[in-house]
């Protein structure tokens, strides 16, 4: 008897398995989402609707120089880059600032072209940037 009530207990807590995931899944859907909404508010009009650059750098990137994790992306994104045209979010909230990163990162390429180096002189181009001077509209 004691074998048959463990069976039972396992094979509950097995069918509360895809449920569980299910929640979690939810959630974080949700949470995309509302990053999303946060985004197009406060970033897109800047760095683009696909998060793919104007006035401000492409976000739609496999790795962000400015913000290689998390905690600096969010701290970004509150406070701003000083010296630069980016103003912080500052009216987020903790929550929402997680929200609106994990929306950032979404967006950056996935498969082989995540990876895959771009060929040129970087040190040559910035000179070509500078020297045409598109910093007066581009950061």
């Amino acid at each position: 008897m004691h074998r048959a009530a463990a069976f039972v207990s396992l094979a509950v807590s097995l069918a509360a398995i895809p449920h569980t995931v299910s929640a979690q899944a939810a959630a974080a859907d949700a949470d995309l989402a509302r990053g999303k909404t946060h985004y197009v508010a406060s970033c897109a009009r800047c760095h683009g609707v696909l998060g793919n650059g104007g006035e401000g750098p492409s976000l739609a990137r496999a790795s962000l120089p400015r913000a290689p994790d998390d905690a600096t992306l969010m701290r970004l994104a509150a406070v701003g880059i000083p010296g630069s045209a980016m103003s912080g979010s500052w009216w987020l909230s903790r929550n929402e600032l997680r929200q609106l990163t994990m929306y950032v990162r979404s967006l950056a390429p996935s498969g082989p072209e995540a990876t895959m180096a771009l060929a040129g002189d970087p040190v040559q181009g910035r000179t070509l940037f500078e020297g045409a001077r598109c910093t007066r509209c581009h950061t």
